[in-house]
């Protein structure tokens, strides 16, 4: 049953390898998301609540478009590596 489990999952577990070597650490933890779900929380706590789903959703979709924003200044992940793979080389 292990190994079942292990030969099921061993492929979306390793799949951040088919990216640049430079961002297989941040792909490979879930800090990131975590820190987006935590921010997500603290907001809505503060708001505590909400006449209609679409607005959650609208406060939701704010924060992620402020977090997106900040890991674009800090590059997170520098794009420009995918640029240059041979694979998309390739293509």
């Amino acid at each position: 049953e292990a190994m079942e489990c292990l030969s099921e999952g061993f492929a979306a577990a390793t799949c951040f390898f088919s990216f640049p070597k430079a961002h297989w650490k941040r792909l490979r933890s879930t800090n990131g998301l975590e820190r987006l779900h935590g921010e997500v929380k603290r907001r809505i706590r503060s708001v505590g609540a909400f006449p209609d789903r679409a607005s959650a959703l609208r406060l939701i979709t704010a924060v992620a478009l402020e977090v997106t924003g900040v890991w674009e200044d800090r590059r997170y992940l520098d794009m420009s590596l995918l640029n240059s793979t041979p694979d998309t080389a390739a293509a």
